[in-house]
């Protein structure tokens, strides 16, 4: 059974979602999040079969504190965050070179060429953007965050991952269950934002090998990342129940994803 938090899906978007689920015959419903709180709305006291989330950061996060929600999602902080993947595939991250540091000792240090920066883990504390010195100045002060919610909080000491920034002239995005890739599309090329169905086989191929070396979860969505010397490397792994599906093959994607849960997972 699919949950769906609508509010965090552009109608376009959860209708398409939502079109797929009926169409596969499969139930579902919908949640929500207090807004400022901690606590999940619309859900049962327990279901009768595994369910699926699909929304936002915070949903993931919160998933934990209702075991009726099971799997829930697919994801876990070991292996949610940049320095696993280096260690599972080397140099075949595409940021391999990184560096843990934190905001404040960047700013205090600074640095001459562009940087690429990310947060350590993978809930989407703020987008993995390329920055000079004097746009992540006007980033900070505009971003810094002094919440008691770590979840939002951006501060001085907050722990970032730095690497050297590449010049990429494609990215696809593939949907990957027990390492087969289910389905795939481009999201950018040449630096710009390109949505559409194209995905070649070879892109296909390299993600379905990295995924047969390591990877985080049964289920997953890895973003491959295209060189100038048509070379592939890893960009990142995201967690399933929050990713984008740009134009990839959603009714594929989620049959996938159910016919994993019903042979892996039982109802608590």
């Amino acid at each position: 059974m699919f949950l769906l938090q609508s509010s965090s899906l552009p109608y376009e978007n959860q209708t398409i979602t939502l079109d797929a689920i009926e169409e596969l015959g499969y139930k579902w419903d919908d949640f929500g999040i207090v807004p400022f709180t901690e606590e999940i709305t619309n859900i049962k006291e327990s279901y009768d079969e595994p369910v699926v989330l699909m929304g936002s950061c915070k949903a993931i996060r919160l998933t934990s504190l209702y075991p009726q929600l099971t799997p829930g999602v697919f994801f876990n902080e070991e292996t949610f965050n940049v320095e696993a993947w280096v260690n599972g595939l080397g140099k075949e991250m595409l940021n391999h070179d990184t560096e843990v540091t934190t905001f404040g000792k960047l700013l205090e240090q600074g640095f001459e060429d562009d940087v690429f920066l990310r947060p350590v883990g993978d809930l989407k504390l703020f987008t993995g953007t390329v920055f000079n010195f004097e746009e992540l100045k006007e980033w900070w002060s505009n971003n810094r965050n002094d919440s008691d919610n770590p979840a939002y909080r951006i501060v001085e000491d907050t722990e970032i991952v730095k690497s050297t920034a590449k010049n990429i002239t494609g990215e696809w995005r593939c949907f990957s269950v027990n390492g087969k890739v289910i389905s795939g599309s481009q999201y950018r090329k040449n630096g710009r934002t390109n949505h559409n169905e194209s995905f070649p086989d070879p892109v296909k191929l390299y993600a379905e090998e990295m995924l047969s070396r390591w990877r985080p979860h049964d289920v997953i969505v890895v973003d491959i990342a295209q060189l100038p010397d048509n070379s592939f490397r890893v960009i990142e792994f995201n967690c399933f129940n929050a990713s984008g599906w740009y134009k990839t093959d959603r009714a594929a994607i989620l049959k996938a994803v159910n016919d994993y849960v019903l042979e892996n997972y039982k109802c608590q």
